[in-house]
């Protein structure tokens, strides 16, 4: 038998290498239709919040004269605002158990040690997989803030990256169900970073989400004239 492939909502089979990786883990995680846009929208939220993620946790490697954002870095770069402490709230420490909410101090966050312990088991799941999935896209995001990252740290934020994928994914997913949706769009992308993310955060991730969006029908658009102009030159020979 055949092994299912993910469903394809906006004719979209000639998507970019890094959305079709996301789109894949979408649909295993969900097995809904997956439109186009929401794999656009999450991208886009990923890429915002692996970018916060790294400025915070050069800026913590720099304080201690390291050349290399390690696994301790990434920790703290959580544990000292509170903004993307709802981030580890939700995947980090939930997904691996270390902590739960009756368990973390009264400011919502778990303790150093704990954070730094749940970072190593994020780099240990993803590099026992032998495959990093979404490594590129974490190493294009830290030329883009011209850092390094130990190979420890690159394993932590590419598991990172998978669990926000995969978190995104389940929380538009239920939302959806319950709408009694069968495809996943970019709206239900929106309601679930309006439920997973706060504050200044959440609005700058939606406006990530808009610009990114804007973006891809450009892109979209401008690839519909390139296949009209090729159309007409074929045509005219």
């Amino acid at each position: 038998m055949s092994t299912p492939t993910p469903s394809t909502a906006d004719g979209d089979a000639q998507m970019r290498p890094e959305l079709s990786l996301i789109k894949r883990s979408m649909w295993q995680g969900t097995t809904m239709t997956i439109s186009k846009d929401a794999v656009v929208a999450t991208g886009a939220v990923v890429r915002f919040i692996l970018s916060e993620l790294i400025e915070g946790a050069h800026a913590v490697a720099a304080r201690e004269r390291r050349e290399e954002i390690t696994p301790k870095h990434i920790t703290y770069a959580f544990a000292s605002d509170a903004e993307p402490a709802s981030i580890g709230h939700h995947w980090l420490i939930g997904s691996g158990g270390t902590a739960s909410s009756a368990e973390r101090p009264e400011s919502g966050k778990a303790a150093p040690a704990e954070r730094e312990a749940e970072a190593e088991r994020l780099g240990e799941s993803s590099a026992s997989t032998g495959v990093h999935q979404y490594r590129t896209t974490v190493e294009r995001l830290l030329r883009t803030k011209e850092c390094r990252a130990s190979s420890e740290g690159l394993s932590v934020l590419d598991g990172l990256a998978i669990q926000l994928v995969e978190g995104i994914a389940e929380e538009a997913a239920m939302l959806a169900n319950r709408a009694g949706k069968q495809t996943l769009g970019v709206r239900d992308i929106e309601c679930s970073i309006e439920l997973l993310l706060k504050g200044e955060l959440k609005m700058l991730a939606f406006a990530e989400v808009r610009e990114e969006m804007f973006q891809e029908a450009h892109r979209t658009a401008a690839a519909g004239q390139e296949d009209l102009t090729g159309a007409a030159a074929e045509e005219a020979q």
